[in-house]
């Protein structure tokens, strides 16, 4: 009996990408809900728009990871970057999947704003 192993080549997909605030304006906390297609781990980098000679730049403000791979993700922004959002602004959350073979997923985005 021979048994045939392939690598896995198909790329995970974010299905959903949610903002959930908690709190009043300038003490709000932030988490950020996932959904994937497989079990994935996920890298969120929120950015920051910024107005430069009257165009609006992304600045990088930070990134939040998660830990194990699982089909659905919460994660918690803390310390310096939940106090950099509670500043408030135009943000913008980028989040990519990454399965445990290594595909990653194309981006996505969702934007918002605080204050």
């Amino acid at each position: 009996m021979t048994i045939e192993v392939r690598a896995d080549t198909v790329k995970p997909r974010v299905k959903t990408l949610k903002l959930i605030r908690k709190g009043a304006v300038g003490k709000q906390s932030f988490r950020f809900r996932l959904a994937f297609t497989e079990p994935a781990t996920a890298k969120l980098t929120i950015k920051q728009v910024v107005r430069v000679r009257g165009k609006g730049k992304l600045v990088k403000v930070g990134i939040v990871r998660s830990r194990k791979a699982a089909p659905r993700a919460t994660l918690k922004v803390r310390g310096a970057l939940a106090r950099r959002l509670n500043a408030g602004g135009r943000f913008r959350a980028v989040a990519v999947a990454a399965d445990r073979a290594g595909n990653r997923s194309a981006p996505k985005l969702r934007a918002f704003r605080v204050g």
